[in-house]
């Protein structure tokens, strides 16, 4: 068979498994409660126009990125710590987008002391790193400490954005927001399909070469005379080694995550202002 009929193949086998991707992959679904508020301020802190604005920018991300973002407030934690009380409302007040609750929440305790804690649950784990909660800490601890509420918030709000893009783009899904988490199954699907349609096309191209037969003896394939040594040697010209040092960068990429009282998975981190 002729290289230029194997690349033919090899090109048709690609095209199935690309399409094969594209057919079976699917959005994730719906959001668990699209119709919850997820701005609730039981401090106080914000107006109404504010609380609206911020509702409004929190759906647009969570329609195009499918990511859910909620902001809530309050005085008093309840007896619980700033994580138990961002987790257990993140869980039983019914967030997250699809069947792993991707997002992530933003906490702001005013009572005894000031203090935020930002949640993340779901596909928020793998966008949301340690190091990203403690760059967002940084983006919006100035403002939290003047007052300076709704800035903060909406600050918040672009900057997971921003990371959940960004993570999209990268890994786990495409800018189409097509889900890659079942890339392999997907792959298998187009291989076999693609090894099926390469098995009837070179069925097809072996049909055509029925005159063609195999040769006995590879000295049939030889014509005397046409090939003459006059000399032949060895030569070892060397060798060598080449070594690139891989820089780590695992650390930077990591989530730390614990279990919440609901039994689910989440990351998370924050701090005093």
């Amino acid at each position: 068979m002729s290289k230029k009929i194997v690349k033919l193949l090899s090109a048709i086998l690609v095209l199935i498994m690309i399409s094969g991707i594209c057919v079976f992959a699917s959005d994730d679904a719906e959001c668990v409660n699209p119709y919850l508020a997820r701005v609730v301020d039981g401090a106080g802190v914000l107006d109404e126009s504010e609380r609206e604005n911020l509702e409004s920018i929190i759906e647009g991300i969570r329609e195009k990125y499918k990511f859910d973002i909620v902001i809530v407030t309050t005085t008093d934690l309840g007896g619980k710590n700033e994580t138990e009380y961002a987790d257990d409302y993140y869980d039983y007040t019914g967030y997250g987008y699809g069947s792993n609750y991707d997002g992530c929440i933003l906490l702001l305790y005013l009572g005894e002391y000031n203090s935020y804690w930002i949640s993340t649950e779901g596909y928020g784990i793998n966008a949301i790193t340690d190091r990203d909660i403690s760059d967002l800490g940084v983006d919006i601890v100035s403002d939290l400490a003047d007052g300076n509420y709704y800035n903060a918030f909406r600050t918040f709000s672009y900057d997971v954005r921003d990371l959940v893009s960004k993570a999209r783009n990268g890994s786990g899904k495409s800018s189409s927001g097509m889900n890659l988490e079942n890339l392999p199954a997907n792959l298998g699907i187009g291989a076999v399909v693609g090894l099926i349609i390469a098995f009837i096309v070179i069925s097809i191209l072996k049909g055509q070469l029925k005159s063609v037969r195999a040769k006995p003896s590879a000295s049939d394939y030889f014509v005397n005379g046409s090939l003459a040594l006059t000399g032949s040697y060895d030569r070892f010209v060397g060798s060598y080694v080449t070594r690139v040092r891989i820089k780590d960068d695992s650390s930077s990429g990591s989530s730390s995550t614990h279990r919440s009282s609901s039994g689910r998975v989440h990351g998370g981190g924050g701090g005093r202002f």
